[in-house]
């Protein structure tokens, strides 16, 4: 059965002065959604898959902010996805399995810190239902964070 945040969801759109109370994968969401992100994807796959469901379920308020949505096929085409954020002046946030997906999104994370990034970059990598790992960067770098450790 699938799980769903659609009263959750609702949460999403409140606005300044109003308390957000919600589980850590929504309020990823919500500071994603007000950090001014143009795009998310990510790789569906426990334990981040949480964050995926509740994009997909909060589509029409994702489509009113004009945030692209994409589910990718793997992790490297998510990594793929921060390249938008290399050439144009956009926030952007991919999201996959820590340590085994980080692996394979390696050579497109490599490409985005060799060349820096105009907008901003996020991934959010969690390995264990118990740790998340996140990372946000902008300006003229990239970097990902995962169980403390700065990949550049």
């Amino acid at each position: 059965m699938e799980v769903s945040f659609s009263k959750e969801i609702e949460s999403l759109r409140l606005g300044d002065g109003e308390i957000f109370h919600g589980e850590g994968i929504l309020a990823i969401t919500k500071g994603l959604l007000q950090s001014g992100v143009a795009y998310v994807g990510g790789y569906q796959g426990a334990p981040v898959s949480h964050l995926m469901d509740v994009l997909v379920q909060a589509k029409g308020y994702m489509d009113e902010l004009g945030v692209h949505l994409e589910a990718c096929s793997n992790e490297a085409s998510a990594a793929a996805m921060l390249g938008a954020s290399i050439h144009y002046p956009l926030r952007g946030a991919v999201t996959w399995k820590s340590i085994v997906g980080t692996n394979v999104a390696a050579d497109a994370l490599s490409n985005l810190s060799s060349s820096g990034v105009k907008g901003g970059a996020a991934g959010c990598c969690r390995d264990r239902q118990d740790a998340f790992c996140g990372t946000v960067s902008g300006g003229n770098g990239t970097a990902v964070e995962q169980q403390g450790t700065y990949l550049r």
